[in-house]
């Protein structure tokens, strides 16, 4: 059987953005092709390069039997539109997998999509495949597959792939590996394993934990993980560092000690990976140190204790956070933070506390976005249950987390979010370099111009903007 997947992953914020690896993709498709299938994947990754007549053109001479999209929430609007179009132009089935569709399915089934793909399209896919050849698809009712006929889930059970070492190493070639982001940076990305067993209240591993009774951690075999990356780099010889995709790679004590070991003996290329704040520890530190280790990346996302622990779920203490950090300096190992700005409830100077808490945390990058309650997650029924959206901003096509907040923050206006998320990086060093109260003393002033420096903001490079404010705040509390 034929099958085409589109696959849109549109950055506006990077205007000549060109892609990433995607894991989940590649393994399926490799999963499907070794079963016997052709298949063929459609990338696209600017929203001005996306000719409907093109994408059409490219399912006509390929002729699939199935053409499906994978798809995050702030794609899905992307996806919607092209299905659409390739309604009007083709006979042809359509299914979609992906986040968004995985838990909003009665909705993008309503939208025009014929199947809705929950789970693991490795596992969920070849029974789909072998009834529609057969003629059978609108007949019978499949587990992890959802149609108007069938809107129900059966055998959650039999969504996940239990066994990772049962799929075949992903073939990075149905991308246009050396032309993407991270290869273009001589970077090589990997997944050591699927699954967290966190239940933080705005992702969605918490659903996914709940929805299938068997998406537990999932960890490759450390040996056979070492000789897909050893595959990988001897492919393609310009790679010179990894970084590790998984939400947290340190998450199985066993596991991990034993791939350090391999990797320090058979890779040693210079990487960065994920972890939660509460596993970094003195033996951790000191395995990452030897494998050659040179950043982690940490999500604070609200300096706010409140914020972090009631709304989000995230059970830490700021002076945990402040501990954590200096134990990964003694290492010698840079931190990267990742925060989030507009939290359901937050208020203006719970805001500022993040930049705050990473003024004194001191990251080498901190990762600002607009907080977004994607569908299926519980910060999402909160917002729902509690009307917190901004009046006309219900989100039918969710934003990407760089743009515009859409939910309604207390003593927290619109203008205020877009101005920290903007300035984040500038407004850290501000209060490493003076002192907190002169900093809220001109931020709280009445006549602050947010708005304003928005729109200059937008019209200007705000790189340049930031590099400026940058250097003068560095000279100036040089030399005053």
């Amino acid at each position: 059987m034929k099958f085409v997947l589109i696959y849109p992953e549109i950055r506006s914020s990077f205007p000549n953005y060109s892609g990433g690896y995607s894991e989940g993709i590649a393994s399926m498709l490799t999963t499907l092709r070794e079963a016997g299938h052709q298949v063929k994947l459609i990338h696209l990754t600017q929203i001005g390069h996306i000719d409907k007549h093109h994408i059409v053109n490219q399912i006509k001479e390929f002729a699939p039997e199935l053409v499906g999209f994978s798809s995050m929430s702030p794609n899905y609007r992307h996806a919607r539109t092209i299905n659409h179009f390739i309604k009007s132009e083709l006979a042809v089935k359509t299914v979609i997998g992906g986040c968004h569709a995985q838990f909003s399915p009665i909705k993008v089934l309503n939208d025009g999509f014929d199947f809705v793909c929950i789970g693991e399209g490795e596992a969920i896919l070849p029974p789909l495949f072998a009834a529609i050849e057969s003629g059978q698809e609108n007949d019978i009712q499949f587990p992890g597959i959802l149609t108007k006929k069938y809107p129900s889930l059966i055998s959650p059970e039999k969504c996940t792939v239990n066994d990772l070492n049962t799929l075949p190493i992903p073939d990075r070639s149905f991308f246009d590996y050396p032309a993407l982001r991270e290869s273009l940076e001589r970077q090589a990305q990997f997944m050591a394993g699927r699954g967290c067993p966190f239940e933080c209240t705005y992702c969605a591993n918490k659903i996914r934990n709940q929805m299938f009774g068997t998406y537990k951690t999932r960890m490759k075999n450390p040996q056979r993980f070492i000789e897909e990356i050893r595959g990988v780099l001897q492919q393609h010889s310009f790679i010179d560092n990894i970084f590790f995709q998984d939400d947290i790679l340190p998450l199985n004590k066993a596991w991990f000690a034993e791939f350090a070991s391999l990797y320090e003996k058979d890779v040693k290329l210079p990487f960065a990976c994920n972890i939660h704040p509460t596993l970094i520890n003195e033996e951790v530190m000191q395995m990452l140190k030897n494998m050659g280790c040179l950043s982690i990346q940490i999500g604070v996302e609200s300096g706010c204790e409140r914020v972090r622990t009631a709304i989000l779920n995230r059970r830490m203490t700021n002076e945990d956070i402040i501990s954590r950090v200096k134990m990964c300096e003694h290492f010698g190992i840079k931190v990267a933070t990742f925060n989030m700005l507009g939290n359901y409830s937050e208020t203006f100077d719970e805001a500022l506390a993040t930049i705050k808490l990473n003024a004194k945390l001191g990251p080498v990058r901190a990762y600002s976005t607009i907080f977004i309650p994607y569908p299926g997650t519980s910060i999402n029924q909160l917002c729902n249950e509690n009307s917190a959206y901004i009046s006309g901003a219900e989100p039918e096509d969710f934003p990407e987390y760089t743009e515009e907040p859409i939910l309604k923050t207390p003593d927290f206006p619109p203008e205020k979010v877009v101005f920290l998320k903007n300035w984040f990086a500038v407004l850290i060093r501000l209060y490493k370099c003076f002192p907190e109260e002169t900093v809220d003393k001109i931020l709280h002033r009445k006549r602050f111009p947010f708005k304003l420096i928005n729109k200059v903001t937008k019209m200007a490079r705000p790189w340049a903007i930031r590099l400026y404010l940058g250097i003068y705040v560095k000279f100036r509390n040089r030399f005053k």
